[in-house]
């Protein structure tokens, strides 16, 4: 249901970013749109795990270095029957990870080094596994492709205020009011497709942690104190490698590193915290009552 849930909002953020090219420049904007959109995501489907690791100055883990967290992921990686994943870590004062990658074979799991400091070993557990899923399920390379979408059609909105076919345009739907309409509207409601993907996926992901490690608690345990870090230190800037200009990418870590909210929101790139636990909790209880 959930990957369902995803695609079916991928079709239809393409579906709107088709449309924006057909209102920019009628049967011709399709085809631009078309092409635009391929090549954004060639692009992005070859290069932007690579940008993302230089963004954020991130350095390579591996059995030499860090030999027991490299073990830990292998292991679980193994356990979910899929290649290792390059490991990275990346300097923060605040716990959090991510994925990133086109698909298993060049996934790259990215945790602070906070989050090595301060979680135990069953909470860096969870969160591998739940960045492990990310990887496995391909949901780094759907979170890039609707990114990429949403970007685009925001993009496609503004220049169809200025560009747009103005034909007949006493009938037309891009007179000054449809263009304003379309310019404002648009990209808002492709940004809140592009949010529900991504808290959709965010479920997935803690739903196969808790099912590989067998520990739900230890998951909800993690996120709790992420998010406490986060709230505890939302106002800080210097020493972070995660910038505030950087919520862009926000959707990828596993705790928003600039935003926590008290319930799910149309316009929050994750579910709410307590949320998250409470389902990881109830799977715990099913676990035991089996």
């Amino acid at each position: 249901m959930n990957i369902f849930r995803s695609f079916a909002l991928l079709s239809m953020l393409t579906a709107l970013f088709i449309l924006v090219g057909f209102l920019l420049a009628g049967t011709a904007g399709i085809f631009i749109a078309l092409v635009i959109g391929l090549l954004l995501n060639v692009f992005t489907y070859f290069y932007s795990d690579k940008i993302v690791l230089r963004h954020y100055k991130a350095y390579p883990i591996n059995p030499h270095n860090a030999p027991e967290l490299y073990h830990v992921v292998e292991g679980y990686a193994q356990k979910a029957n899929m290649p290792t994943p390059n490991i990275y870590q990346i300097e923060n004062s605040i716990p959090n990870a991510f994925a990133t990658g086109r698909n298993p074979q060049n996934g790259v799991i990215v945790l602070t080094t906070s989050l090595m400091r301060q979680l135990n070993r069953e909470e860096i557990e969870g969160v591998i596994a739940h960045e492990l899923a990310h990887i496995k399920h391909y949901d780094t390379l759907l979170m890039t492709i609707a990114s990429v979408f949403a970007s685009a059609i925001s993009i496609l909105s503004h220049f169809a205020l200025f560009f747009g076919n103005t034909h007949n345009s006493h009938n037309s739907a891009l007179n000054l009011i449809g263009k304003l309409i379309i310019m404002f509207t648009v990209p808002m409601v492709a940004g809140i497709m592009q949010m529900a993907i991504s808290r959709t996926r965010e479920y997935a992901a803690d739903k196969y942690a808790a099912q590989l490690t067998h520990n739900p608690l230890a998951l909800a345990s993690a996120l709790k104190k992420i998010e406490k870090f986060v709230r505890d230190n939302h106002t800080l800037q210097g020493h972070n490698t995660v910038r505030r200009d950087d919520t862009a990418l926000s959707h990828m870590f596993i705790i928003n590193p600039f935003v926590t909210r008290k319930g799910d929101s149309l316009f929050s790139t994750h579910p709410s915290t307590a949320n998250r636990v409470e389902a990881l909790e109830n799977m715990h209880e099913m676990l035991n009552n089996k």
